[in-house]
């Protein structure tokens, strides 16, 4: 990992860059529209969207939250050629330092169940998959 690799707030400049993060970490989903989600994020905890940089260069991005139950990592993408490289350890574990400063007593993803190498990143976190059914209703 480079030394001058940093974990930043997210800025409104930062919107191009991060959405084409995302595209290129296939973190797009037919019917999540980037814009809005950024937008969403912007007007509920904006301080827990970070990106990851080197030298100015957005290479990751991540967006944590806190209901006051359990905290979530959304969002968590490193440009593929900076993967396997500490840089997702480092935003996980930012997200870590951030929740349990908030109080938060654990953590929850999603995952695609096909997305089996992103299951086993998690997993050598020591995050456990769990007996659930995720559901959701749009709005």
């Amino acid at each position: 990992m480079e030394k001058n690799f940093k974990i930043r707030p997210y800025k409104e400049e930062d919107r191009v860059h991060v959405k084409i993060l995302w595209e290129k970490c296939n973190l797009l989903f037919p019917g999540n529209d980037p814009d809005t989600d950024i937008d969403l994020k912007m007007s509920f905890q904006p301080n827990l969207f970070f990106i990851g940089e080197i030298s100015s260069k957005i290479i990751a991005s991540m967006m944590v939250g806190y209901d006051g139950h359990r905290g979530w990592i959304n969002y968590l993408g490193v440009h593929p050629s900076f993967q396997k490289s500490g840089y997702g350890t480092a935003m996980v574990h930012k997200a870590i330092e951030i929740l349990r400063e908030l109080n938060c007593p654990k953590i929850n993803i999603q995952v695609r169940k096909t997305n089996l190498g992103v299951i086993n990143f998690y997993k050598n976190l020591g995050f456990k998959e769990h007996e659930v059914i995720s559901m959701q209703l749009k709005l």
